[in-house]
């Protein structure tokens, strides 16, 4: 749970998914889509804010345990940060699945492939967070909480603010949606690749298992270097 890091890397997992959703919704205007209300924008901002306080307890902290906090590490003690992270991202994606035959969640909606086309780029960027932060898994959580939460936004874009008129409406919606955040997250992680490497994603050496470098020994702790 390392605290300790640069003032600005509080500003990328607090502040940088709502940047990302802002410009999903910069996106969809520029294809076509009504421009949000500026005072219903500014007005989102507490919910946002709540909605990010329940995420870090209800599913950040849980999840990010395991996916940045083992299984990342143990991942990069064999392979490069790139080739990890698309793994964890792949599983990620899947570990989401059942909730797409929930017919009372906005998953129902989704094609699974755009999940996937959001995931695993997102876990690019977790891993560059991570490993440019001596592996602190307090960071992946709070960015964890702030991508859950700034999805809230898109509620203040005229067309999503009002109940779809049909399940097919709805449907259709869901998936523009996040195709347009796919796009986006997507662009942000080749950013990311092309500056960084794709051997550490990072200026940093990757984060790995202590003793499970190169595939022996037993995985212990995450080592921070």
């Amino acid at each position: 749970m390392r605290w300790r890091v640069a003032p600005v890397w509080y500003g990328v997992v607090l502040l940088g998914p709502v940047l990302l959703y802002l410009a999903s919704m910069a996106l969809e205007v520029v294809l076509g889509g009504q421009p949000p209300n500026l005072g219903a924008l500014i007005g989102a901002l507490p919910t946002v804010l709540a909605y990010a306080a329940m995420m870090v307890v209800f599913v950040a902290l849980g999840e990010e345990v395991g996916w940045r906090g083992y299984a990342l590490p143990a991942l990069q003690a064999r392979h490069g940060a790139f080739l990890s992270s698309v793994v964890l991202g792949a599983v990620w994606a899947l570990w989401h699945l059942p909730l797409f035959f929930n017919p009372d969640l906005f998953y129902s909606n989704l094609p699974f492939v755009i999940q996937l086309a959001i995931q695993v780029p997102l876990a690019i960027l977790f891993t560059w967070v991570f490993n440019s932060t001596g592996g602190s898994v307090l960071m992946a959580i709070l960015l964890h909480a702030s991508i859950n939460a700034s999805g809230q936004l898109w509620k203040v874009m005229p067309e999503y603010s009002v109940e779809p008129a049909s399940a097919a409406e709805a449907a259709a919606a869901t998936a523009h949606m996040n195709l347009m955040v796919a796009i986006v997250v997507g662009v942000a992680a080749v950013v990311v690749v092309l500056v960084y490497g794709s051997r550490n994603l990072s200026r940093h050496p990757r984060e790995v298992l202590s003793g499970s470098e190169g595939g022996s020994g037993k995985p212990t702790a995450p080592r921070v270097r």
